[in-house]
């Protein structure tokens, strides 16, 4: 019989693997966000032929700054942590 005797002592394990590749998915967001900013940059000062008008590059730097670094880097994140009770039986989180 294990020493615990009851189901609410629970530890957290994190496996650091996991959490280099949040981190590396977080800085690939930030670095489109920041590169797509430089575009916008360049947009507002000239008058050429743009691929992008300024509002879509400004879309498109929110949603890769929201969407890939923030978002991703969370769920990738949480994804590196298993919980077990004090069995070491793995809790599911639904």
């Amino acid at each position: 019989m294990s020493n615990c005797d009851n189901n609410h002592d629970i530890s957290v394990h994190i496996n650091p693997s996991i959490v280099v590749l949040s981190i590396v998915v977080a800085f690939m967001g930030s670095f489109v966000s920041i590169t797509l900013y430089d575009q916008y940059r360049l947009c507002s000062k000239e008058n050429k032929p743009k691929l992008f008008n300024p509002n879509t590059l400004l879309f498109l730097m929110a949603c890769s700054l929201g969407g890939i670094a923030i978002w991703c880097m969370h769920f990738i994140g949480m994804a590196s942590i298993k919980l077990k009770n004090c069995q070491l039986d793995t809790i599911s989180i639904h």
